[in-house]
């Protein structure tokens, strides 16, 4: 189990975020359709939030358990509580504007 690289942990949260903004942008923004993907500008912002999520899920993999040995479940970990920090912080900004 513990025969994993840092390298393959990236690639699943990688994978794993961008399989989560899809079923995001699916709900949200196609309304459950698929058609969402026609407009440019959806792509951009899909790359934007995609790539926040992700760089905040890394870094925090990185932070934790970047020298340490990889192992699958603290990807997962890293997966979950990045996605969760880039949530309360979205939330926590609608609170500050609103």
């Amino acid at each position: 189990m513990g025969s994993q690289s840092h390298k393959a942990i990236y690639r699943g949260i990688f994978i794993a975020t961008h399989l989560l903004m899809q079923l995001a942008f699916w709900v949200d923004e196609g309304y459950y359709d698929f058609r969402w993907m026609r407009e440019p500008g959806n792509w951009i912002v899909y790359t934007l939030y995609s790539t926040v999520v992700f760089t905040v899920q890394a870094g925090f993999y990185a932070l934790f358990y970047g020298k340490g040995q990889p192992m699958w479940w603290k990807g997962a970990l890293a997966f979950t509580a990045g996605y969760f920090i880039v949530i309360m912080g979205l939330y926590l900004s609608y609170l500050w504007i609103y």
